[in-house]
Formats: C-alpha cells, sequence, structure tokens
C-alpha cells in the first residue's frame, strides 16, 4: 500500500508520525477518519492483524486432550487446540483437500473430521484418514498436515501470530512482567466466558478500556464507587505494552482472597493494561476481567471476553457477582462507544486535545505504537 503524502491514508499516516515527535503535554487526538477510513482499515489488518500478537484463549479453557477454541483472525480461520501429547498448538482450520473449514466455536474433538469429506486430522494437525483417495495418482498424506502458526503462552494467555517471521511476544513485555507478576495472572480460574460484537471501530475499545477519564461519567454506578476517575494513575509505557494504575476509592473494602505476593498498593488498585494492539486487561487483586478483540471491518469488532478469579473454589454467587458486574460496565461501554462511532462519521466530528497523562495518556501511548508499526 502505497503512502504518497497526498492521500487521505497518507495524511492519516502523518497524523501517526506526529504522536513519534511530541509527548504527552501536545497530545491531540487523530482525525475522525482514523476510525472510519476502509483503507486504513485494510492497512491495519495487513501490518496489524497479520503481523502482531494477539490473544486467542486463557491456557486454563483448554485442559483436556482436544479441548479447542476455534476463531477467525483477520479473515485466516485458526484453531488452539490441546494435543494427545499434552502440547497446545494453534492450527490452521482449514481442510487441506478443499478448503472447508473444519471446527467451529469452543468444544473437544479427539479427532479432527471434516464436515465436507470426511477428511480427518489428529489434534497434533498431522492427516489420519483420506477417504478413497487410493486412486489419486498425485495425492501424497505427509503433504497434508494442517499447518501449525507461531504461539507463545504469557502469564496463562495463548497468543497467535500469523506471521512466520515475527519476533517473539515475551521480550517486548518484560516491563509488564515487572508491573503484574505479583498478581499471579496464571494462577487464576476461568470462570466466564462470553462472545460479542460491538457497531465500533476496533481503536476506539482498546482507547476505551485503556483510559480512566470516563469512569466516573459513563459508570456511575458500577465502576465509579470502586475506581473513579480521580484515582487513575499513568504509568510509562513499554515496548508491547501500555497502561494505567487505576486506585480504589478510600471507603471501598479491600477484594479478597489475593495472590500472597501483593504489596499493600496493589491490593488497592486495578492494574489497566493492553498487550498491543488488540488485548486489555483489568487485573484486580482477586479478580481478572479481559478482551481479545477482532475487528470485522471499520464500524464493527468481535470480541472474546472472559473472567478469571484468583479464588479457585469460588461459589456460583460470587462468580455470579463478577459476571453481572461486567455485563454492566460492559454493556454501558457499548450504549457510549457505538455513539461515538456515528458521531465519528460526521463531518463536523472534532480532532481534539486529549485530557492529561493520568486520564488520556494510553490513547497517547497507543498512538504511537500504532505508528511504530503502521507508518514507520
Amino acid at each position: 500500500m502505497e503512502d504518497t503524502g497526498e492521500t487521505a491514508i497518507g495524511a492519516l499516516l502523518a497524523a501517526l508520525r506526529a504522536t513519534r515527535e511530541n509527548g504527552h503535554e501536545q497530545a491531540v487526538a487523530l482525525p475522525p477518519a482514523f476510525y472510519t477510513d476502509p483503507e486504513m482499515f485494510a492497512l491495519e489488518c495487513e501490518r496489524l492483524f497479520r503481523g502482531q500478537w494477539h490473544c486467542i484463549a486463557r491456557v486454563d479453557e483448554l485442559r483436556q486432550t482436544g479441548d479447542y477454541v476455534a476463531l477467525d483472525l483477520a479473515g485466516e480461520p485458526i484453531v488452539a487446540i490441546r494435543g494427545g501429547d499434552g502440547v497446545l498448538r494453534v492450527l490452521s482450520n482449514v481442510c487441506r483437500h478443499r478448503g472447508t473449514v473444519l471446527l467451529e466455536g469452543k468444544g473437544q474433538a479427539r479427532t479432527i473430521v471434516c464436515p465436507y469429506h470426511a477428511w480427518s486430522y489428529g489434534t497434533d494437525g498431522a492427516l489420519k484418514r483420506a477417504p478413497l483417495m487410493q486412486g489419486a495418482e498425485l495425492f501424497d498424506p505427509a503433504s497434508c498436515r494442517l499447518p501449525e502458526l507461531r504461539s507463545e503462552v504469557w502469564n496463562g494467555f495463548l497468543y497467535a501470530n500469523l506471521d512466520d517471521h515475527a519476533a517473539p511476544l515475551a521480550p517486548d513485555l518484560t516491563g509488564l512482567d515487572a508491573l503484574s507478576g505479583n498478581f499471579s495472572m496464571d494462577a487464576m480460574t476461568t470462570v466466564h466466558i462470553e462472545e460479542a460484537r460491538w457497531a465500533i471501530n476496533w481503536k476506539s475499545l482498546v482507547e476505551n478500556f485503556m483510559e480512566g477519564y470516563h469512569l466516573t461519567p459513563t459508570h456511575a454506578t458500577t465502576l465509579h464507587p470502586i475506581t473513579p476517575t480521580s484515582g487513575c494513575e499513568h504509568f510509562p509505557a513499554g515496548p508491547g505494552y501500555f497502561g494505567y494504575h487505576s486506585r480504589y476509592a478510600p471507603d471501598y473494602p479491600d477484594r479478597g482472597p489475593w495472590a500472597p505476593n501483593l504489596t499493600p498498593e496493589q491490593r488497592r488498585e486495578t492494574l489497566m493494561f493492553c498487550v498491543a494492539p488488540a488485548h486489555v486487561v483489568a487485573l484486580a487483586p482477586n479478580t481478572m476481567t479481559w478482551m481479545a478483540l477482532r475487528p470485522d471491518g471499520p464500524g464493527g469488532v468481535a470480541i472474546r471476553w472472559g473472567i478469571a478469579l484468583y479464588d479457585a473454589n469460588a461459589d456460583a454467587a460470587a462468580v455470579a457477582r463478577a459476571v453481572e458486574l461486567a455485563r454492566g460496565y460492559n454493556g454501558e461501554d457499548k450504549v457510549r462507544l457505538e455513539r461515538l462511532q456515528r458521531g465519528l462519521a460526521s463531518r463536523h466530528a472534532p480532532r481534539s486535545v486529549l485530557a492529561p497523562r493520568d486520564l488520556e495518556g494510553t490513547v497517547w501511548d497507543f498512538y504511537r505504537y500504532l505508528a511504530g508499526v503502521l507508518a514507520a
């Protein structure tokens, strides 16, 4: 995709590059077309969603042989599956015969069987059976293995990358390890997974999840009593992450049980962070809520979100309370963001100054990350 500097996409990329030259004190929102332009979306699919690391699932969703999660990433059908050898793999979810998508949704399959012509594959991707193909002279069973994608596990999350030559994920998150390690994310137990689609640009959802400016006005009864806007404290971004500390209201009770290594300050905050570009996490002492985003157009995003608790023995009532709270504030955000998407399409949509660093500094961090990938 050529950047002439004279086209609409050229102007957007120039605005992105400018974010690398200025600090938070000069932070200004990008042009509204950044959230609506089809050419920008095509570039994001090419460079971000086909070239960067993306969260697929929590590892504890895939405990048993054959447990799988299937989804589309930038138009590519993939499946994460636990093999009979105990290895967790991310495979192409497309039959090697005629290209049919093999698995859908979430479930368990000790053998992956194509619904079209009944070719079958093991959980390691190897072809097991191809009915009635003995007479096909060019058929080579050894060449019909499902391709395996790059994957990594970080703190209980499984990530995949469509780019076979991408740099590893973990080195870009060493600073985030230092911030989050005491919370013991990998010891948390997944208690809820949900799928959704919102009629918004995916970047607006990343920005919304990652800024505390809206907490008090948008979530007056859900989050403001816990983490008001006044408790936001930005932390410096790293090469593959950004975020802020969301401190608790003084009169809000402690949220236990928690990991034994948490400091007194960490027991009184939710650590908000994004593993760039599209995995956002709210990490509290006793619970974690996360979203993995997959755009399906400039004005739509598929969301896979979940809740994990530190207390592996939490009763049904505790789980129900966590789900009710998350659905409450997610619903509030959905309403606001779908109204925002409508407004961004207006010819009168503004390009405004961002709020100070503790409130919207993460938006500027996000822009700077995107500039490094999209507009380098």
